[in-house]
């Protein structure tokens, strides 16, 4: 293999990133991955790191920074394959490679005002399955009302 092919990984996890006063990773730790084959990797092996590294969360965002710079001047979101050429290309010649994974609440999360997670505890009702709505043999939705309640001729 050409010298530069591989490069050692720093996985940083179960942490948060903080952005002001300046932009900083707190929490978490750091997982060590030596000798990554750069030219083999993909998105998905960075989920892998995440996932070996302890990590269970779902919604994640993931970060990198230049090597040598500090967060505040070079801290980016990679997304996807085409996040992770972009990483190699700034990262050519790099022997040490830094990821910071960010897990973000989902969309129905609720937080108190001291920022605890808020569990619901009374099931959201949902509509019930009505299925006496059948497709037609054209595909056109056909109401069958004899089996409808409150319908004439329904139950």
């Amino acid at each position: 293999m050409v010298l530069g092919d591989y490069a050692d990984f720093f996985v940083w996890v179960d942490g948060v990133i903080e952005w002001i006063p300046t932009v900083r990773y707190v929490g978490g730790h750091k997982v060590k991955y030596p000798g990554v084959d750069k030219e083999r990797l993909f998105y998905d092996n960075l989920i892998t790191m995440y996932v070996e590294a302890g990590s269970k969360g779902s919604n994640v965002v993931i970060y990198d920074a230049l090597p040598g710079e500090t967060l505040d001047m070079s801290l980016k979101i990679l997304e996807g394959d085409n996040g992770i050429r972009q990483l190699l290309k700034d990262y050519k010649g790099c022997r040490v490679i830094s990821i910071y994974f960010e897990e973000k609440a989902g969309p129905l999360l609720s937080v108190d005002r001291d920022g605890n997670i808020l569990n619901v505890v009374d099931p959201v009702p949902q509509l019930g399955y009505i299925p006496e709505w059948v497709v037609g043999a054209e595909g056109v939705d056909v109401n069958v009302t004899e089996n409808v309640v409150g319908t004439e001729g329904g139950g």
